[in-house]
């Protein structure tokens, strides 16, 4: 949390959206982050909206 807070008040957003942000960049494989707390690793790559939202929904 305190990563998020210091990106919060770097970027004017809230704690959650940094958060969420952070969360969904590591699901999409965008980040990639060690299982020992090792680095971070920027995976950059194309996210369409098809892979965020399903089109069942809408």
């Amino acid at each position: 949390m305190n990563l998020c807070r210091h990106l919060s008040k770097a970027s004017g957003d809230s704690i959650a959206t940094v958060d969420g942000v952070l969360w969904l960049a590591c699901n999409k494989g965008v980040l990639q982050v060690d299982v020992k707390a090792g680095p971070v690793r920027f995976s950059p790559g194309t996210i369409t909206r098809a892979e965020i939202i399903p089109e069942s929904s809408v």
